[in-house]
């Protein structure tokens, strides 16, 4: 998955920038969802079946602070949890952060605590 700034003021070809990019999921990513209140969060969901939750605060900076030529490569999730037994469609936060609700192909929904998964 790709982090990227988008800058609405900037020229044609400097409105996109990439931030990061992260890597963990061993399949297919299916789902990615911001946490709404505060956006320092986002979560993903995969075919192989886990949620990992990802911190961003570290990208939410000045958009002038960061080094343009460098992208910075996330290995690690913050937290990482073999959520289903198939494969995951979707993951979303709640409007209050606190929950993370997963839908998977072995029919069921799951709600989390986005605090601890």
């Amino acid at each position: 998955m790709r982090l990227w700034r988008f800058d609405a003021n900037a020229g044609i070809l400097e409105k996109l920038k990439c931030l990061a990019v992260f890597r963990g999921h061993n399949q297919n990513i299916c789902s990615v969802n911001f946490a709404p209140k505060r956006g320092k969060l986002f979560v993903s969901a995969s075919q192989d079946s886990t949620i990992k939750l990802w911190d961003i605060k570290k990208f939410m900076g000045d958009a002038d602070s960061t080094d343009s030529d460098n992208i910075e490569v996330v290995n690690q999730a913050t937290m990482t949890v073999m959520a289903h037994r198939k494969y995951i469609n979707v993951a979303k936060f709640s409007p209050n952060d606190k929950i993370i609700a997963t839908a998977s192909q072995d029919k069921s929904i799951k709600l989390w605590s986005a605090k601890d998964l």
